[in-house]
């Protein structure tokens, strides 16, 4: 986690975080004055920071629907706890690369299986990636690159067919 409140300390723009649950990732992001509007969609809480002050304001976003909320390239980062998450994947991927501008990264408590699977994920869309492992947490860095639309609808309907058809093996195997 060190290594990842370290680099929250260094950004600045606008942060969108999904599905972070640790104190220390929040406490890093609202203590950096440098970002100036954060949403954290756990919490369905968007927190718009000034100098002098800040305002809450209640706001629900739909994971489906990430790329109609923020539009293209609106959010600087994208942190995303992958834990917890597994059906929102797919949708999270297919929007990422479209709604952020610098660095997406994704962690979570992976077993080695999952970790090659996700490693496998984030070649597809050729960014360059930075894959960190700090005590139990895998930490996938990737730098934001332009993926046309089609592609990443491409992408989301394989993941998609691939969800189906690991659901229809484990009620056959019941």
């Amino acid at each position: 986690m060190k290594n990842l409140t370290n680099k929250i300390k260094k950004i600045k723009g606008i942060v969108l975080g999904i599905n972070i649950e640790e104190q220390q990732i929040k406490k890093a992001i609202y203590q950096n004055e440098k970002i100036y509007k954060c949403d954290l969609l756990e919490s369905i809480k968007t927190e718009t920071k000034n100098t002098q002050e800040k305002e809450n304001h209640q706001k629900t976003v739909q994971i489906k629907k990430l790329k109609k909320v923020y539009h293209k390239n609106k959010v600087d980062y994208l942190l995303c706890n992958i834990n917890n998450i597994e059906k929102y994947i797919p949708y999270i991927w297919k929007d990422a690369f479209s709604i952020t501008k610098k660095e997406i990264c994704f962690y979570g408590i992976l077993e080695k299986e999952e970790k090659q699977n996700f490693l496998e994920k984030c070649q597809r869309y050729k960014g360059e990636i930075n894959r960190q492992q700090e005590g139990k947490y895998t930490f996938f860095y990737i730098q934001s690159n332009k993926v046309p639309w089609y592609k990443s609808y491409f992408y989301f309907g394989i993941d998609e067919i691939n969800l189906f058809l690991d659901k229809i093996t484990e009620f056959l195997e019941k």
